[in-house]
């Protein structure tokens, strides 16, 4: 493979794994918004259903009431933290993923690019001159950190939804015990 199909190719990856973070982004924020649905349903129980438990003298339920809600909206904040890390890449930077070694990705991460050229005049001066494999080299840089990044999405996707699911658990059980408390007390 020469040069030219290398570059070709890189590009091509590139651009592939823009539609992997764009899919990843979109994915965390359906999260996101579930976590926000659900957490508006925890914010319901905490008026009306709180007072009836409280008013039945039981307090082993208002207690267990009182915990799934503040069990649910823990683990429904951490949801929503994960969500934002993975939609925003607030985590790690790629120095911290990579230390020392991290590749050079000129031209293809517009940070170091502008730390690198200061004016357009240099910028031009450098496409102009450049060969082939530096270009291939930086785009195989570039590419490379961005599967690092995208994994690490990837990874604080997974952990938002599995916090989203297990905010479920134990709002269901909060809710089962409101109805099944308010049918055992309803008037014959």
């Amino acid at each position: 493979m020469d040069d030219q199909e290398r570059l070709k190719l890189m590009l091509e990856l590139l651009k592939r794994s823009d539609e992997r973070r764009g899919s990843i982004t979109q994915r965390s924020s359906f999260v996101l918004s579930a976590a926000a649905i659900l957490v508006a349903g925890v914010s319901l129980f905490l008026d009306k259903p709180l007072q009836c438990i409280a008013k039945l003298d039981r307090p082993i339920a208002t207690s267990t009431f009182v915990v799934g809600i503040a069990v649910s909206l823990l683990l429904l904040l951490a949801c929503i933290a994960c969500s934002l890390t993975a939609i925003a890449n607030i985590g790690r930077t790629s120095k911290e993923m990579l230390g020392t070694k991290n590749p050079s990705r000129l031209i293809f991460y517009p940070r170091q690019t502008i730390e690198r050229f200061k004016k357009f005049d240099h910028f031009s001066r450098f496409m102009h001159d450049a060969q082939p494999s530096e270009i291939t080299a930086n785009a195989i840089g570039h590419l490379w950190v961005m599967i690092l990044e995208q994994f690490a999405r990837y990874q604080r996707l997974r952990r938002a939804a599995r916090l989203l699911l297990a905010a479920g658990v134990p709002f269901i059980g909060i809710v089962t015990l409101y109805l099944c408390m308010a049918h055992l007390d309803a008037p014959p």
